[in-house]
């Protein structure tokens, strides 16, 4: 049985959707992917926004118990302070990026 090309709802591009998923809505580009996942998942949230209440009172009480433990962790763990501090800045050289690009389009499209 031959599937039917679909439309894919993000990019809008033709596609042949995986022959096991017949109703698969968006093609296989990454980050067509990626935005569909990002809106099943706000979707989601916004149906179940009490997900999660009842863990935050559990983990808070646990981080009252053990004020010092990741105080502790990052002592007896310096592999994990090097990763974890080569991430953050390469995560925030991403960010910062991305704000002067807003700011150079914004000069560029005329608006303050």
């Amino acid at each position: 049985m031959k599937i039917a090309k679909k439309r894919c709802e993000i990019c809008h591009q033709w596609f042949s959707p995986h022959p096991r998923a017949p109703h698969q809505r968006c093609c296989f580009d990454p980050a067509c992917r990626k935005e569909r996942k990002a809106k099943a998942k706000k979707a989601w949230r916004g149906k179940n926004p009490d997900y999660g209440k009842g863990r935050q009172s559990k983990v808070c009480a646990w981080a009252k118990q053990y004020p010092d433990y990741w105080r502790n962790y990052r002592q007896e763990h310096p592999d994990y302070v090097n990763a974890e501090r080569r991430r953050m800045r390469s995560v925030r050289k991403k960010a910062k990026t991305a704000a002067r690009q807003d700011a150079i389009a914004s000069c560029l499209a005329g608006s303050p």
